[in-house]
């Protein structure tokens, strides 16, 4: 978290490294340092480093919209306030008493609170500042209530994971290559249905001719 000695013993046992820290610009340069460590420590016991066994943990709330994500917080987010300044052994806890918390907690990058599409641009931000790693892991908070735990889970799992693992990139990529032909597309249906609408026409004179 702090001191190099966790990254110095996963280096030494060739164990993975998990980030307790924050994700704030200044704890992110400390984390890049610690994993320098880390890749030195592992090549000196013969083992080789791999940034997919790196876990960075992140609070995070989501919702449909930031302001959601903000009522949400009214449910616990000033009882975790009090938890971290009274119990965490942490240095420089969320103080007490600020107006408006959940502005602090994303100013300060001490966490996520908003929508999917505020998760993708700090996670992003995490992933460049730190050269990549293997997955984010989530603290349980108890911030909000459980109904909108897990609506928070839902959209990570529906908008947030696919962005990182590329589970929509094809689709994605037709999109982009069809919308910009949409009127040339159209025009070629209703030429197409008004063909075979005109086949038909002709086939059923020609059955009329038939029979007469």
């Amino acid at each position: 978290m702090r001191s190099p000695a966790g990254v110095v013993a996963a280096g030494r046992y060739g164990a993975g490294v998990l980030t307790l820290g924050g994700i704030d610009d200044a704890s992110l340069t400390h984390h890049a340092d610690n994993w320098h460590i880390y890749e030195e420590t592992a090549a000196q016991h013969g083992h080789v480093p791999d940034r997919a066994d790196w876990r960075i943990t992140m609070y995070v709330h989501l919702a449909d919209t930031r302001e959601q994500a903000r009522k949400d917080c009214e449910y616990g987010l000033e009882a975790y306030v009090g938890y971290a300044n009274d119990i965490v052994p942490a240095p420089n806890p969320i103080p007490r008493g600020l107006p408006d918390p959940v502005a602090y907690i994303n100013e300060t990058q001490r966490g996520i609170v908003g929508t999917p599409e505020d998760a993708i641009r700090e996670i992003t931000r995490v992933q460049e500042a730190l050269g990549g790693f293997g997955a984010v892991l989530l603290f349980q908070h108890d911030w909000v209530n459980w109904p909108a735990t897990l609506r928070s889970m839902e959209l990570i799992a529906e908008e947030v994971r696919p962005h990182f693992t590329r589970a929509n990139r094809l689709r994605t990529a037709s999109y982009q290559k069809i919308a910009p032909h949409s009127e040339q597309n159209r025009a070629l249906a209703r030429a197409a249905v008004a063909e075979a609408a005109a086949r038909f026409e002709a086939a059923q004179r020609g059955n009329g001719a038939d029979h007469g």
